[in-house]
């Protein structure tokens, strides 16, 4: 009884680990850092659509853009250039943001135009989905392939 409890814990244990792996190569792919960064446009976009001036307010993910501008040299000179701009206009509404909660006070979030950020939220989401879809079996994008020591 006990070794097959033990037998079956190490495969579960082992298909975890595999998922796990999984996971970390293609987030470290250069297509799964793209993926990362449309992932935190596309929560950006939702937010300004259940934006409002008199409840708690989500600030905007922005970590997907601060970890990999970098690593993102393949993008096209024009989207590399739109994503830090929007980049740019969502940091400067998380600060706003912030001190609308420091200060307890929703005077500061009148000065977030949401309708200003929804077109450069919609075009750089459909950049980069036009990017993704040419890309999405480019091999040299795509992760990497497992051996036997290496992740």
């Amino acid at each position: 009884m006990s070794t097959t409890l033990l037998l079956v814990l190490a495969i579960v244990l082992l298909i975890a680990a595999s998922v796990f792996a999984q996971f970390y190569r293609t987030r470290r792919s250069p297509l799964g850092r793209v993926l990362y960064i449309f992932s935190n446009i596309r929560h950006a976009e939702k937010i300004c659509r259940e934006f409002s001036y008199k409840r708690n307010v989500k600030k905007f993910q922005v970590a997907g853009w601060q970890k990999n501008k970098d690593k993102v040299h393949f993008l096209t000179k024009v989207l590399h250039t739109e994503l830090a701009k929007l980049i740019g206009m969502l940091n400067e509404s998380n600060i706003k943001i912030d001190t609308a909660v420091k200060f307890k006070s929703n005077a500061y979030l009148v000065t977030i135009d949401v309708k200003n950020l929804e077109e450069p939220l919609a075009a750089s989401k459909e950049r980069l989905r036009n990017w993704i879809q040419e890309n999405m079996h480019n091999p040299e994008y795509l992760p990497r392939r497992r051996s036997l020591f290496r992740w």
